[in-house]
């Protein structure tokens, strides 16, 4: 084995390195991603297909606030910060945080105090300092080709941002979401028209415990994907029918209805997928809302039938965790499950299911915000070779 196989596996660390390089590669090759039940969004292939998807000017964030009051950049990031469960703090979660604030003091001749450095000189590259989660575009292809027959329409009960309809739109599936928030479903079709040129994606206002008022009538979906709100973690707004917003028990028992109703909606022969994660309640104990999601599908007639673990960069986390586990051995969670459902004859799956299109649209066949120069920066193929290394 050559020196340069050795160094190119040593650049992808973690669970991955159980696996041979080349092998990885054959697998990335067929299946866009290696289908194994952990999948690394910190690995290098993941990073360059997440980036080319927002090159489209994806901003999934956008339509959850107005800056009514014209704060500057770093009085909104601070108050986001302060209304999140998320993340309570910008000087944890900005990775130049300080180098901006020593240089600022530097050309002041003077200390300053955080809040006056965030309030009037911050400047916040990317949106995750805006303590609103986003998702990840590059799950979402990789959920849509692997589970989701070719042209098919999608059922989305959480919709939430743009990403899961964009991203449909641009790899020629229907989508139909469903929120609460008008703000965001506004925000949501304004960046659908600048990007999607065909198969625009359709969000529908209302309440999805009354999918049978709001989609189609005698409408059935290929699959349903989606990612709950993880309780009372974000808060969303003040409706009283959204389930940030209720107790714990209020919050099960509309969930699992708003689950049954939407695997009514799904067709035969057809997967159900879910993000979601763990939350803790006010004595640090987890609800128990993986099991509970499982539960739910299985009694609406959904079999559960794959679990993947989304491995998510550390980021923060690494500041906070010291206490929180030097305390109270609470370990820092740096991953969501991916719940995998199926309703019908497993003997009829591959029907249905097909070879997967690895290939994305060129960035000159996609929209106004999309930059035609990326066609050379960024290939379909990037990340592991498809052959081994010499």
């Amino acid at each position: 084995m050559s020196k340069g196989h050795d160094q190119a596996q040593q650049a992808f660390g973690g669970f991955e390195d159980m696996v041979d390089f080349g092998m990885k590669g054959k697998l990335q090759g067929k299946f866009l991603m290696p289908p194994f039940s952990v999948l690394d969004t910190r690995q290098g292939y993941w990073q360059q297909r997440k980036k080319q998807w927002m090159s489209l000017g994806i901003q999934s964030e956008v339509g959850r606030g107005e800056n009514l009051l014209k704060f500057s950049e770093g009085v909104i990031f601070r108050k986001k910060r302060e209304n999140s469960l998320l993340f309570k703090s910008l000087s944890g979660s900005t990775p130049n945080y300080y180098t901006q604030k020593n240089e600022t003091e530097a050309k002041l001749g003077h200390k300053i105090s955080n809040i006056e450095f965030e309030d009037n000189y911050l400047e916040v590259s990317g949106r995750i300092a805006t303590g609103t989660s986003v998702f990840d575009p590059a799950l979402c292809e990789l959920m849509y080709k692997w589970f989701c027959p070719e042209n098919g329409t999608i059922l989305d009960p959480f919709a939430g941002g743009s990403v899961r309809g964009i991203v449909a739109s641009m790899l020629g599936y229907d989508y139909h979401g469903i929120d609460l928030a008008t703000e965001q479903l506004e925000a949501n079709r304004e960046q659908a028209q600048k990007i999607c040129t065909d198969h625009i994606p359709v969000w529908f206002q209302g309440d999805s415990n009354k999918v049978d008022d709001i989609l189609p009538k005698g409408k059935f979906y290929d699959l349903i994907f989606s990612c709950p709100p993880y309780h009372d973690l974000e808060k969303y707004g003040d409706d009283s029918n959204d389930l940030c917003n209720m107790s714990w028990q209020d919050f099960k028992r509309i969930y699992a209805e708003i689950i049954a109703k939407a695997v009514l909606k799904l067709n035969y022969c057809r997967f159900a997928v879910f993000v979601v994660s763990e939350v803790r309640n006010k004595e640090g104990f987890y609800k128990g809302l993986v099991p509970w999601t499982i539960e739910t599908f299985k009694q609406a007639g959904a079999t559960f039938y794959n679990e993947l673990i989304l491995v998510n960069t550390v980021g923060s986390l690494a500041l906070r965790i010291g206490i929180q586990f030097g305390k109270f051995r609470k370990v820092g969670r740096t991953h969501q499950n991916i719940l995998v459902f199926y309703k019908g004859n497993i003997r009829t799956m591959p029907l249905f299911f097909k070879e997967i299109d690895i290939g994305m649209p060129k960035a000159s066949e996609w929209g106004s915000n999309s930059d035609p120069g990326l066609d050379n920066e960024l290939s379909g193929d990037a990340g592991f070779p498809t052959e081994s290394l010499p």
